[in-house]
């Protein structure tokens, strides 16, 4: 299987390719550089290594050109898709073969993040007392919490990547003061709170959604009755299996 080529010290040298067939592209939770570039403001994809380009699998929407976007620019790889981005990330490197099964650190079905070490669910469709009911049922699972941009990102892609869709879905927020105050079903503190513009709304849903209204940002809201039937997301500790 063609993966990554060698690969320099420098992320200013991305030097990788992958295939339609690489495995490994799944496992990155928040996604990594590819040597996928363009130097002609998008009109031409080229890998740094030479390969041919074959297999170009973009987000939709994608890939972009504009002030935001510099020249050169090149592809990001998350959840299996292509994007243009210009922030800084990890990037793919080439290593040796080799016969070491690796290690499985989560229940079949659900997906691994390296970085928080933990594991992710997509549910059923259900109402946001039902599905954390759900969740808990696995060792240490809930309803996902997050702390970052990249982590809730990891999650919006995860429900994108299934169902290409943009529609709401139930994460571990909720209140217990009628939007006072809010806090994870899982214990995690909210320390990162990207809530819509004039959001959380006082005195409606005491339950909170995620939403992505572009695939670089993601929003939460609490629009949605607790009771409202929609996707989740189970969150619970690794494991090594």
């Amino acid at each position: 299987m063609r993966i990554i080529i060698p690969c320099e010290t420098s992320l200013k040298v991305l030097l990788a390719s992958f295939a339609k067939d690489d495995s490994i592209i799944p496992t990155f939770s928040y996604g990594a550089w590819s040597g996928l570039c363009s130097y002609d403001y998008i009109k031409t994809w080229n890998y740094t290594d030479g390969s041919a380009v074959d297999y170009l699998p973009w987000l939709e929407g994608f890939p972009r050109n504009g002030a935001d976007y510099s020249n050169p620019t090149c592809a990001f790889i998350l959840q299996e898709k292509l994007f243009n981005a210009v922030a800084y990330s990890t990037f793919i490197c080439k290593k040796s073969a080799s016969s070491q099964k690796p290690h499985k650190y989560c229940i079949d079905g659900w997906r691994y993040n390296y970085v928080t070490k933990s594991c992710y669910l997509i549910t059923n469709y259900g109402s946001f007392t039902t599905l954390e009911k759900y969740c808990k049922t696995f060792k240490g699972g809930h309803l996902s919490s997050f702390t970052n941009t990249n982590e809730l990102l990891f999650i919006d892609a995860l429900v994108y990547n299934a169902y290409m869709s943009r529609d709401a879905f139930w994460i571990g927020l909720f209140s217990d003061d009628n939007g006072v105050t809010w806090k994870f079903t899982d214990g995690t503190s909210l320390n990162f709170n990207p809530w819509l513009d004039d959001y959380p709304i006082r005195g409606q849903s005491t339950c909170a959604s995620a939403m992505s209204l572009d695939y670089s940002q993601e929003h939460i809201a609490n629009d949605n009755p607790c009771s409202q039937i929609q996707l989740g997301v189970c969150k619970m500790p690794s494991f090594k299996l």
